[in-house]
């Protein structure tokens, strides 16, 4: 395992903000990831926590995606909104691959990365604007456009809201070897709603296992923020959180914080 490299602070004392320490990379083996969501719109039934609202499917096999906008803004060379994002996300043995994606506006555009799932995908470069200015969508190439729009929604694998500029779901896939520690998890209730959140990890092996973590409910713009006790979630597994309102619809917001620990440098977590 390799030495960790501690930054010095006033009076050479090592920092000791352990998290900030490995968001600095000061741990070799050890990463830093903060996933993050809202749900405009979450109903009575669990819905999960993504800017697309409703259940987010996930892909069965891996496939080339395509990616548009709602917007013609957001086009390369010339376009005010977006010209350019990165996808980031697992192939077909939950190996970490990324594309880059130049946007052509509401007509789609194919990856040539087959992606079994993805993590997250923001913007690298903008027109004037400095954002997107239409819905972003990354979808599975089966399905069909329309301005800009999959016509099915099933399809979607990611969303980018406009003016948002990157992906806002509270879902992550956890590499193939890497186990993940959740150190901190945070849910906000609308005005006037109580909310029931679930932490939830799926396993994704030949016989999948959906357990909840950790569950909880909160009401009238309440906000939790913790997690106790750090919870293991091992590779090619999903940790994600899902939620629902006591009446009518409300937008939720929720996220994690975990630490990915690469099996090479620390092979006895396996």
């Amino acid at each position: 395992m390799a030495t960790p490299k501690i930054p010095q602070g006033i009076n050479a004392q090592p920092c000791t903000d352990e998290n900030l320490n490995i968001a600095m990379g000061c741990y070799p083996g050890l990463r830093y990831v903060h996933k993050f969501g809202s749900n405009e719109a979450v109903g009575t039934s669990y819905e999960d926590i993504w800017m697309a609202g409703g259940v987010h499917t996930n892909l069965t096999a891996a496939t080339l995606l395509e990616v548009a906008s709602s917007s013609a803004n957001d086009a390369s060379p010339s376009g005010t909104g977006a010209r350019t994002i990165r996808i980031e996300g697992v192939d077909a043995n939950w190996a970490e691959v990324s594309e880059d994606v130049t946007l052509n506006g509401q007509t789609p555009v194919t990856t040539t990365t087959e992606f079994l799932h993805v993590n997250r995908v923001y913007i690298l470069t903008a027109g004037s604007s400095a954002t997107n200015e239409g819905d972003i969508y990354i979808a599975d190439d089966v399905t069909d456009w329309t301005a800009g729009v999959p016509d099915t929604a099933s399809a979607i694998e990611a969303t980018i809201e406009d003016n948002h500029g990157q992906t806002q779901q509270a879902i992550y896939h956890i590499p193939a070897g890497y186990t993940a520690y959740i150190t901190k998890g945070y849910v906000t209730a609308a005005a006037g709603k109580t909310v029931t959140f679930q932490f939830v990890l799926r396993t994704t092996s030949a016989d999948p296992v959906e357990r909840v973590l950790f569950e909880g409910t909160i009401k009238d713009a309440e906000f939790i923020n913790d997690y106790v006790p750090y919870s293991a979630i091992p590779e090619q597994s999903i940790v994600f959180v899902r939620a629902k309102v006591d009446s009518t619809s409300a937008e939720v917001s929720a996220g994690f914080d975990l630490i990915l620990v690469d099996h090479t440098e620390y092979p006895g977590i396996l």
